[in-house]
Order: structure tokens, then sequence, then C-alpha cells
């Protein structure tokens, strides 16, 4: 009876002590589950947040950015630096170390050249930004020095060059010459055109003076567009569109082979000084509408070429590889003839090439907003006539040749032919010649495989 009895309490006992266990084992089980899912709950609920955190940031900067450049276009409306042209005044003032064509030069004086407003700017010396479509190493090592010489003589205060090389089988070494420049002088800069952020839409109202259809496309508001596939030189008026300069920006072609140093600061100070000109060309060899001024004034023979006013800015030097070698051989042998202190500026009202034009920092917004209306309005890209003709025409604004300042572009596409003659004669003058200038630097000139 008695052992009966203490098997059944040991039978109890032990049920109850292995059900105790696996309650115990219930409860830990359960309490580590728990815990996971807290821990994954938590964790989940921290990256929901990151990536809402992330989000929430980029959406403010993008309302921020169309903020900013909407408030930036309404200011540009509201107090544009631009004036429309006064009524015309005649400079009567002639060249007379010129003794040549002076019935000409009176003619085409009271046909085109006007007194630009002479509103002045609070500061009449500006900072001046060089800047370059870069580049091609034959071409920019003839350039090179005239930079520091600018640098050193206090008429530019830095130098921006934006890489466009072309993916080609010299890009190695043009990137190569590029990342040495920017070594070896301190005031030049490397600018990236992929690190510039485009836009896809455009603001724009009836202010921006679109095409009729345009405008009844879309109203008054934005506009959505595709860039081309290639963007060109884009990025470059984007870049200084929303990070406006406190100066003057010129812009040069990788391929002015020559800039007369001294009268860089004047130029800039002539476009700062006059409110009312938007954009300024320096007086450039290689040119059609800067040729024709300068055979009115003498410095090119009739005999060498016959430059008439070309009707659409350019005229047939743009497309003539004979005129231009020899235009610019005449040009190395006779170059103080070309400089032409008065009159200092002639007005056009159609397309030109911009060489080497300067703009004012704060006007840039404009050059972009033209840029992307020609996009909107046509579907191509075309910087030069943006900017020049689309200008005068839509904005009315005012621009010229400043005639003090002269410099070499090499060739344009039409003449590629002669190209390589052209950078052999600047090669040539600048270790003959201009050898106090370039010092060594064309010790490391090629051609590149030009022919």
């Amino acid at each position: 009876m008695i052992m009966r009895f203490t098997r059944q309490y040991c039978q109890v006992a032990f049920f109850i002590v292995f059900a105790g266990a696996i309650f115990i084992v219930q409860r830990k089980l359960s309490w580590n589950l728990q815990t996971v899912l807290m821990n994954h709950e938590s964790s989940y609920l921290q990256d929901h947040d990151k990536k809402h955190t992330v989000l929430s940031q980029k959406h403010h900067e993008q309302q921020q950015l169309d903020s900013d450049i909407k408030q930036k276009q309404e200011e540009r409306r509201n107090k544009t630096s631009i004036t429309l042209p006064p009524t015309s005044e005649y400079q009567t003032i002639v060249n007379e170390s010129v003794p040549s064509n002076k019935e000409q030069i009176r003619t085409a004086q009271s046909d085109t050249t006007t007194t630009p407003n002479t509103k002045k700017n609070a500061t009449k010396s500006p900072r001046v930004l060089y800047t370059v479509f870069a580049g091609r190493k034959n071409r920019m090592l003839l350039q090179e020095p005239y930079w520091a010489e600018m640098h050193r003589l206090g008429q530019i205060d830095q130098v921006h060059l934006w890489n466009y090389t072309l993916n080609n089988r010299f890009t190695t070494e043009n990137l190569q010459y590029l990342r040495h420049v920017e070594r070896k002088y301190p005031f030049v800069t490397i600018m990236e055109p992929s690190l510039v952020e485009m836009p896809e839409t455009l603001w724009f109202d009836l202010n921006h003076s679109l095409k009729d259809d345009v405008i009844a496309n879309y109203g008054n508001g934005r506009a959505t567009f595709e860039w081309p596939g290639v963007r060109w030189y884009t990025e470059y008026y984007r870049y200084y569109s929303v990070n406006p300069y406190n100066g003057v920006i010129i812009k040069a072609d990788d391929d002015i082979v020559y800039v007369n140093s001294s009268m860089v600061r004047p130029f800039a100070e002539y476009l700062w000084n006059h409110a009312d000109i938007f954009l300024l060309s320096a007086s450039v060899i290689n040119q059609g509408l800067c040729a024709h001024y300068q055979q009115v004034h003498g410095a090119i023979p009739n005999k060498l070429m016959d430059l008439p006013l070309p009707g659409n800015g350019m005229g047939d030097l743009h497309d003539n590889a004979t005129n231009a070698l020899k235009l610019h051989l005449y040009f190395l042998k006779h170059s103080s003839k070309f400089f032409i202190p008065q009159p200092e500026y002639y007005p056009f009202d159609y397309t030109i090439n911009v060489n080497f034009v300067a703009i004012r920092g704060r006007d840039f917004y404009n050059t972009f907003e033209l840029i992307q209306e020609m996009l909107v309005e046509e579907g191509r890209y075309y910087d030069e006539g943006a900017i020049t003709w689309e200008a005068i025409r839509k904005r009315k604004y005012q621009e010229g040749i400043y005639m003090p300042l002269v410099v070499a572009h090499a060739t344009f596409g039409a003449q590629y032919k002669v190209a390589r003659k052209v950078l052999d004669a600047y090669v040539h003058y600048g270790k003959t010649k201009r050898a106090d200038l370039y010092g060594d630097i064309l010790n490391d000139w090629s051609p590149q495989g030009e022919e």
C-alpha cells in the first residue's frame, strides 16, 4: 500500500516538474520571439524613418530650388539690368591714325555706330572671370600664356576651364593637360559639366515672348522638354545662372590663339559701365562682321580680300578656308594695324559667332532662359543664336563689338582644311616673336593628328 502511494506521488511530482519545464521553455521561446519581432520592427521603423527623411529632404531641396528659380526669375523681370537703347546718337570721332578709307569710315559710323547708354554701375572696375570651353591641347597651349599674362597684369581674376574634351584618341592627353594647368596655376579651376544638375522643365509666362502656339499649348506655367542627346554647353550656362558671378564673365573658345592682353579689363569695364549692353564681343580675327569693320578702318587691305557688311553677321569668311589662312598670316605680320581705339563700339542686330564675348554674371540667368526657350520652341540647341539674335529679337537687348580688344580665332569647321597651317603659323609666332611670353610652353606642342 505504502509503495503504491509512493509510486503515485513520484509520478505526480514528475508530471508537475515536466509541465513546469515545458512552461518555462515556452515562456523563454515566447520572450525571445517577441524580442526578435520588436527589434525587427524597431529596425524597420528606423530604416523607414531614414528613407522618409531622405525623400523629404530631396523633396524639400527640389521645392526650394524651384522656388529660388522662380524668385530669381521674378526679380529679374521686376528689376532688370538691361534697358532699351536710347535714341541713336552718332559718334563723330574718327580714328585719325588710319588715314585710308576715311569716307568709308564716316559712312559706316553714320549707318551703324551708336553711343551706348553710359549709365554707370556702382563699381567701375568689376571682377573678371575668364572661362574657356576646353579643350584641345594643341590649341590651348597657344592660349595658355595669355591667361598667365592677363592674370599677372590684373586684367582677369580667375580662369575656369570647362571640361568639354571630346571622346577621341586624344582624350587622355587632353585631360592630362587640363589637370596639369590646374596644378600649375593657382587661379585656374577645372569645371566638370557632369556635376551640374539640369532641369527638365521651364517656368515661363507671357513675358518670355515665346511663340503664340507654345503659350496656347502650355498656358502660363511650366513646359516640359527633353535635352538633346548631346547637351553641348548648356551645363555651362546653367551653372552661372544659378551661381551668379559678381562681375563680368568672359567666354572664350579653346582655339583663341592670340589675345591683346592689356585691353581685356577695359573690355570688361566697358560692358560693366554701359548698363544697356547685354553682350559684348571682342574684335575677332577670322570673324566675318569684325573683319568687315577691321577693313573699314584700313587694317585689312581690299587687295587681300573684299569684306562687305555681312547680312547674317558671319559673312563668306566663315566658310572660306583660303581667306581665313590669308587673314591670319597677314595679321601676324601687321598686328598693330588691327588696334582700333575709336570708335570703341559697333552694335549689331543679328547672330554672330561668340568666340570671345563678355556678359555680366547677373545676366547669365537670361542666357539660360533663352536657350531653354529655343528648346521648347524649336527642339534644338543653338547657344550662339539664342544669346545673340534671340536676345535681340525677343528681349530687345543691345549687343555689339568692342574694337580696341583684338583676339584671334583659329578656324571654324568649314575652314578645317587649313587648321594645321594656321596653328603652325601661331606656333612659329610664339617661338620667335613672342618667346618672352611663351617661354618653353610650346616645347610640348604637337599637331595631334592635324594635317
